[in-house]
């Protein structure tokens, strides 16, 4: 049956970038997982490793973004908005998450974002059933993200298409 749905966490340490990336095989199946249309949740730097690359390191390349490093940190709750319908939440839908992280994305959000907040530009991608954010929920204070995550994995798988470009890392 393989693999149905998945979900990369918050703390995602950004200092693994150089493992992350050298799992090749990985990389080209969590990017296949995604065009495919199965639900792929990627929060805080999870939303990092599904980027073109991060630090000059090859990642997933679901997304049509590049991830660098600096020295500040950013850190705090949010009170977010859904942008766009996703995997995770239906667009308007109010939640409140957590945000820790050293590295910034170029773009910092997608043709179909996935969050804003007040005093903030949007965030975020939304693909297909792709949700990444370095905005990081707690589920049990959002019980119905888990309930469409599971109902968006008992879907069957589509046809493969390109995604935002480019996908796969050579």
């Amino acid at each position: 049956m393989g693999t149905r749905a998945l979900v990369v966490g918050g703390a995602l340490p950004e200092s693994y970038a150089e493992q992350l990336s050298a799992n090749r095989r990985l990389c080209i199946a969590v990017a296949e997982l995604a065009r495919t249309g199965r639900p792929v949740v990627a929060e805080g730097a999870g939303l990092l490793w599904l980027a073109r690359e991060l630090d000059g390191l090859p990642m997933c390349g679901v997304l049509d973004a590049v991830g660098v490093s600096r020295d500040g940190l950013v850190v705090g709750y949010r009170e977010a908005t859904a942008q766009t319908d996703s995997v995770v939440a239906a667009s308007g839908t109010v939640v409140v998450g957590h945000k820790e992280h050293r590295a910034v994305l170029t773009p910092r959000a997608g043709q179909r974002p996935a969050w804003s907040w007040d005093g903030g530009t949007p965030e975020g991608f939304v693909w297909r059933n792709v949700h990444a954010s370095q905005l990081t929920l707690h589920w049990a204070g959002h019980p119905a993200t888990a309930a469409r995550v599971v109902a968006a994995a008992s879907e069957p798988a589509v046809e493969a298409v390109p995604a935002q470009t480019p996908v796969v890392p050579a």
